[in-house]
């Protein structure tokens, strides 16, 4: 009984690897060619399975491209208001908040573009799409609650966009000095709309 047991869990194993190495496959090509990339057939050449080999793992290509949007999605870490967890005052919340958006921007640039680029008509795209645009948002509304300053919600948001850090790169500044930059700039704003600093 034991060489049977040992003989089932080395399989188990193995199914589990090459899973792991046909969806490591996919993630690849969707990051580099999109959802239409990601074919059956390619990943059974690529990952050096047969296709029955791919279709017994994701029967459906829908079924694989919802596990490499998951694995896209917990990779790239969308930060959360635990990020604001030191901070205590509005300006504080601020800077914390400018730091944990361009530097997720900054980290999952690659993912964050492919998701951006993906056929919206795809379910796991469009999910993954609002999970991490819902949880920016959530972030920008615990940051920024209780600012005197009715807009600076607004004009946080268009601050915070990965276009935004992309400008600053592009004229030659650091991801750190875009965000010394837009932090100040929005402290600023939520300081002088009352005429002194606020640290609600």
């Amino acid at each position: 009984m034991a060489p049977r047991t040992y003989s089932m869990h080395r399989r188990s194993t193995l199914v589990a690897e090459t899973r792991e190495r046909m969806l490591d496959v996919a993630v690849d090509l969707f990051a580099t060619g999109g959802a239409a990339a990601v074919t059956k057939a390619e990943v059974a050449r690529r990952a050096d399975v047969s296709a029955s080999t791919v279709g017994n793992h994701f029967e459906r290509i829908e079924d694989l491209l919802a596990a490499v949007i998951q694995r896209i999605v917990e990779t790239i870490e969308v930060p959360d208001a635990s990020v604001l967890d030191v901070a205590q005052t509005l300006p504080d919340r601020i800077r914390a908040l400018t730091v944990a958006l361009f530097s997720f921007y900054d980290r999952s640039q690659r993912w964050y573009n492919a998701l951006g680029a993906g056929d919206a008509s795809i379910p796991a795209v469009a999910k993954a799409n609002a999970t991490v645009r819902d949880g920016i948002s959530a972030l920008l509304r615990v940051a920024l609650e209780g600012a005197p300053d009715p807009q600076l919600p607004k004009v946080a948001a268009a601050m915070l966009h990965p276009l935004v850090l992309l400008a600053f790169k592009d004229a030659g500044l650091s991801r750190d000095e875009a965000i010394e930059v837009v932090a100040e700039s929005l402290v600023q704003r939520a300081s002088s709309s009352s005429g002194h600093e606020r640290t609600s």
